[in-house]
């Protein structure tokens, strides 16, 4: 699936109006697996997938809002109550992390820290990349 992105943008970017060339892009499969655990996770983002490799423009859409669909479901999603002094981590390889918004007189502190290892596994790729 290309994944593209700007730091600055806060929708889905629309390719028909920003050349590829002008933002960060990657090819990338839609499914990996977890190098220690073998655990599968879809890789798309309804904010950062576009296209998948192979497909028609209106089959790559209509698959990546269904995937999208499980992906977000509110079965599966965890919501943050945060209080004063919480520490949150996450295994960055098998979750869709995201933000809220939040009033601009309530400060947040974020940092960020990142364990090596081995890198995710294709777990499914598109017909095409898969040739």
């Amino acid at each position: 699936v290309l994944q593209a992105f700007d730091e600055v943008q806060d929708s889905r970017l629309d390719l028909t109006k920003v050349p590829l060339a002008d933002v960060k892009h990657q090819w990338q499969p839609i499914v990996v697996a977890h190098p220690e655990t073998g655990r599968r996770a879809l890789y798309v983002s309804r904010l950062i997938s576009h296209e998948i490799e192979g497909y028609s423009h209106e089959e790559s859409a209509a698959l990546l809002d269904e995937l999208n669909g499980y992906a977000e479901d509110p079965a599966i999603r965890y919501t943050h109550k945060w209080k004063v002094g919480d520490l949150l981590m996450w295994d960055n390889l098998n979750s869709i992390h995201a933000r809220t918004d939040f009033p601009r007189n309530e400060n947040r502190l974020m940092r960020r820290f990142s364990i090596s290892g081995d890198p995710v596994i294709v777990a499914w790729d598109t017909p095409r990349a898969a040739e």
